[in-house]
């Protein structure tokens, strides 16, 4: 028809006259739509099972589980591929004969796995939308296996969930994997603690067998000091005393060091005359100056009828530390000038601005 194929159904039947046959009476039908539309129909059903097998290999090469379960009172699975037993150790045979297709009954000898079961499903039944975040420990043949996936619900027209799907991938290994890393990183933290340990120990006695020679040398020049010596003998005296002392401080420090990694840490308050600090910085400090042809300038103005409560060692260190250092990046034939300004607070202590 108008160059267009046409399908047609033709029928044909005898004419009789007379009883006899006169000729012949046909019709025909055009069903050239129906045709077509079985051949979609067709078509359709081939592509379809095409998808289907594709999907299938896909989950199956995926190892993604999927499991169709009826809403009823047992939980009763009505259908799983192939990867959803087999992550459980089963075969399809098998799960019937020991639950009897029941999700509950193959939960019911696992009460904390069962709960943590409830939980997501009435999350997922609560928020009337699919629970994609879902992480379970499943009871399988041998031992237990780790699965996370999601929750999605089919509904009668009532709103009332019908089936369920449940789709996941088995993570035992990744599970497997991050408790070997937790261990790891709890077993380096321990060896990290001991070789602390070790560390400060070490320290701790190596400092008290330093101190035990340098408290002789104190000594000795402790006693040279009472004789009867010259000027220049006496203030070589006072600088071997103060550096001796500085020497001491440093060692103490070491201690405190590894207290501090202990967290045992003390202070020791006790008066110290700005007098004093001013003759242990020219006898320690002095020395390095001379070396860099700097000029030393000390500025005091402490409040007088009062002496502060300062840790000696401590505060010793922490001027020598910035002192040094100001003498370390001031030029050659510079000056460096340490002024100490103290003031009273309202609360009766005394500050100082350095």
């Amino acid at each position: 028809s108008r160059g267009e194929n046409r399908d047609i159904v033709a029928s044909k039947s005898p004419l009789f006259i007379d009883g006899k046959i006169a000729g012949l009476v046909g019709s025909f039908q055009d069903v050239t739509t129906e045709c077509r539309q079985r051949e979609e129909i067709t078509d359709l059903n081939g592509r379809l099972e095409k998808e289907i097998k594709e999907n299938a290999f896909l989950m199956e090469a995926t190892r993604v589980s999927i499991i169709r379960i009826r809403m009823d009172e047992k939980y009763t699975v009505e259908w799983g591929n192939e990867s959803a037993y087999a992550s459980l150790g089963y075969t399809r045979d098998e799960f019937q004969a020991l639950f009897h297709d029941s999700l509950f009954e193959y939960f019911s000898k696992y009460p904390l796995e069962q709960v943590q079961l409830r939980s997501a499903l009435a999350e997922a039944r609560e928020n009337n939308r699919p629970n994609f975040d879902v992480a379970l420990k499943l009871p399988a043949k041998t031992g237990f296996r780790w699965v996370k996936g999601g929750i999605a619900f089919m509904k009668y027209k009532n709103g009332a969930p019908r089936v369920m799907y449940a789709v996941y991938t088995d993570i035992s290994e990744v599970v497997a994997t991050q408790e070997k890393l937790r261990a790891a990183e709890t077993e380096l933290a321990k060896r990290a603690t001991e070789a602390n340990d070790a560390k400060s120990e070490f320290l701790s006695r190596i400092s008290h067998d330093m101190r035990t020679p340098l408290n002789v040398i104190l000594g000795m020049t402790h006693i040279a000091a009472d004789e009867d010596n010259p000027p220049r003998t006496k203030d070589c005296l006072d600088k071997i005393t103060a550096s001796s002392r500085f020497l001491l401080g440093l060692i103490n420090d070491v201690l405190d060091m590894a207290k501090a990694e202990r967290g045992k840490i003390e202070l020791r308050p006790e008066t110290y005359r700005i007098e004093d600090f001013y003759g242990y910085i020219d006898a320690v400090v002095r020395p390095l100056c001379v070396q860099k042809d700097l000029k030393l300038v000390l500025d005091a103005r402490p409040v007088s009828g009062f002496l502060p409560l300062m840790d000696k060692l401590r505060s010793n260190q922490i001027f020598f530390n910035l002192v040094s250092n100001a003498v370390k990046f001031t030029p050659a034939g510079g000056t460096l000038t340490l002024c100490l300004h103290e003031r009273m607070t309202g609360d009766g202590r005394i500050a100082m601005k350095v």
